[in-house]
């Protein structure tokens, strides 16, 4: 039977509110919501008439092993979250279903291991270790023009897609723009991420993160990776590098091949869905 917005009617469900430097999600046990995913992401994550999330998580554990789907505000699939991924670890943390300190996520891009720094019970950040970056070459993203000049965006794959634009200043009307223009691109099908960056120093970044199926965000976990990735390739960033963003600052650097992206993640409250 379905309701009023055309969801079914269900039982009570139980959800969390998580959040990893203000990209925020509703957490949802899969079990619960078992059909029209893309529907309840959009009821739920709407701002003003729902509980408010920049995406939907739905957690699976079975037989020890944790795997995630993840629904962008809009509805769309993400193959995988960097920020979200680390929201599923606090929780499991909250929940008791990690047995020390690592935990393997199983992802629409593949199993993504991650270890949990604690202090006397508390969780003080997870690192998350994305996959390997690519450079495709194709689809050649379209080059656009910030303040007069041609800016020709990097395409980078961490297991999910994103275009990289390095700019010299943070023009967030300009990139509202250019960020919604090259998320549907007639070239990227099923969209894709936009990072504005701006290179600091050597071990410091900085970037402007539109996501795709949302907008503007205050962080992104692999946003902040593929910017790492892109600066990166052009020898503008070391091993190591700080990657600020509105909503704080996580820690990226290559390792053993992938790259491992460090910061905070937190449970805030918990509700009912009726």
């Amino acid at each position: 039977m379905l309701g009023p917005q055309g969801l079914p009617i269900l039982p009570v469900v139980k959800f969390a509110k998580v959040e990893a430097l203000g990209n925020d999600f509703i957490l949802v046990e899969a079990q619960a919501l078992r059909s029209r995913h893309a529907l309840w992401a959009r009821r739920l994550c709407d701002r003003r008439s729902g509980i408010g999330a920049d995406g939907l998580l739905l957690v699976a554990r079975v037989r020890g092993e944790l795997s995630v789907r993840i629904f962008n505000a809009d509805g769309s699939e993400a193959e995988l979250s960097g920020n979200g991924l680390r929201c599923v670890a606090a929780y499991a943390y909250r929940r008791g279903w990690i047995r020390g300190r690592a935990v393997d996520v199983r992802t629409g891009a593949g199993v993504v291991p991650q270890t949990l720094r604690t202090r006397r019970g508390r969780l003080l950040s997870v690192t998350s270790l994305l996959p390997a970056a690519r450079l495709p070459a194709r689809p050649r993203p379209p080059a656009v023009v910030l303040w007069g000049r041609r800016h020709q965006p990097v395409l980078v794959e961490v297991g999910n897609p994103h275009a990289v634009l390095e700019v010299d200043r943070f023009d967030p009307a300009a990139f509202r723009r250019v960020g919604a223009l090259l998320e549907r691109h007639r070239r990227f099908p099923q969209g894709v991420n936009v990072e504005f960056a701006r290179r600091r120093s050597r071990g410091e970044l900085e970037i402007w993160i539109w996501e795709r199926g949302v907008g503007e965000t205050q962080a992104s976990g692999s946003g902040a990776a593929a910017a790492y990735a892109a600066l990166r390739s052009r020898g503008r960033i070391g091993v190591a590098a700080r990657v600020k963003m509105a909503g704080g600052v996580l820690e990226v650097a290559q390792r053993g091949g992938r790259i491992a992206v460090s910061g905070p993640a937190q449970v805030r409250f918990a509700g009912e869905l009726l």
